[in-house]
């Protein structure tokens, strides 16, 4: 008797946590099922549907970066009013689609919010008669929008707008990455007609490159349309070389036709890296047919990198001659002939921020001699601040 109840309870007891357990698998399996569910809907309602989310459009691998630029400067000299203005604020958003390991799209959209620079020669002829920054302008515009068909890293083709391969800085893809705000005075001519080139390329854009046995070669081919000649094509080309890592440079042409007549642009330059330190030229001479005259420019650009590549100093010397230079507004002839000298520092307490500090010196070849004749001769210091993501 005392066997059967030790047995019977020994027995009963097992039993009893056995279904205690099995409730409380029970239990987790319809939590998990619970949260399963959960995910089920938010993955449906808000990655699948879009709600609330940025997703790929047709399941497409989409890329989406930009920057954010501010600048500050401030103008003086002789007989230049001492200015200080917050001029420059630029928002680029860029976004590139890949729809197979060979085809891709690419834009890049502007958004400016800018004070602009009048009269920057000091010509008391124009409107106003001195230079000054007034008024206020601001838009959008597509600054690059291409699809790219890539065949092989030998041949590329893209058909859309983008920025022209010509020479370093022209090309440069990020603002965020020039030395001082905006690049070399090379790259921003402010006349009517004659520059050093056509910034875009509009229509067709073929490039490639060609690993040689120590060296690596590369070519780039586009056409364009004149600013000042829209009913025209015109086209341009680079050649670049590069013997070694530390070394690349090219050679970069462009004709085409502007109001003025047809012009030839032609440049060279070359890019060094040695460890920490750097250097940059670029020369441009364009031939106008016509009245415009030809454009000359050129600039040395080296710099040193320390702190682990945190901080950057530059100098930087240029010279810039428009014979045949007309106003933005007025179209009335205002050439200049003018050398700049300056340097700067760049910051960067994050690899994507950059805090820059710059001077230049505006100094003008041949100023007029009449009397009462305002002198050209002007400084800049510049403070800029600009964010990549």
């Amino acid at each position: 008797m005392i066997i059967q109840l030790l047995a019977e309870k020994s027995f009963s007891a097992p039993t009893s946590a056995r279904v205690k357990k099995i409730e409380e698998l029970q239990q987790r399996i319809y939590e998990l099922e619970k949260k399963q569910n959960e995910f089920d809907d938010w993955y449906n309602n808000f990655y699948v549907l879009g709600k609330s989310r940025l997703v790929p459009f047709l399941g497409h691998k989409i890329s989406l970066g930009g920057y954010f630029e501010t600048g500050i400067i401030n103008i003086y000299g002789k007989d230049t009013e001492n200015q200080l203005s917050a001029y420059s604020h630029d928002l680029g958003i860029n976004l590139s689609a890949e729809f197979s390991e060979q085809v891709r799209f690419v834009t890049q959209t502007l958004t400016i919010v800018n004070i602009p620079f009048q009269n920057p020669h000091n010509n008391p002829q124009l409107t106003p008669n001195r230079r000054e920054y007034l008024g206020l302008v601001y838009g959008s515009l597509v600054a690059q929008g291409y699809v790219e068909f890539s065949a092989s890293d030998f041949f590329k083709i893209q058909s859309g707008i983008g920025y022209a391969p010509f020479g370093i800085a022209h090309q440069q893809r990020e603002p965020f990455l020039f030395h001082a705000r905006g690049g070399p005075q090379f790259i921003n001519p402010d006349g009517y007609d004659i520059a050093p080139i056509v910034a875009l390329w509009m229509g067709l854009h073929v490039s490639g490159l060609l690993p040689l046995s120590k060296s690596t070669a590369g070519y780039n081919l586009y056409s364009f349309t004149p600013g000042s000649n829209v009913k025209t094509l015109g086209i341009g080309g680079r050649l670049w070389w590069a013997p070694n890592e530390f070394v690349t440079t090219g050679i970069s042409v462009q004709y085409g036709d502007r109001e003025a007549g047809s012009f030839l642009s032609q440049g060279f330059d070359i890019d060094i890296k040695y460890k920490n330190f750097g250097f940059i030229s670029e020369y441009g001479l364009v031939n106008s047919s016509g009245n415009a005259g030809d454009l000359e420019a050129y600039y040395i650009e080296p710099y040193y990198k320390f702190n682990e590549n945190k901080w950057l100093v530059y100098l930087s010397a240029e010279y810039l001659h428009e014979p045949g230079r007309r106003d933005a507004v007025t179209r009335l002839l205002d050439p200049f002939e003018k050398k700049f000298f300056g340097g700067g520092v760049n910051w960067l307490p994050i690899s994507n921020a950059k805090l820059r500090l710059g001077y230049l010196k505006h100094i003008y070849l041949h100023e007029p001699d009449n009397i009462g004749a305002p002198e050209k001769d002007y400084d800049a210091v510049e403070f800029s601040a600009a964010i990549a993501y």
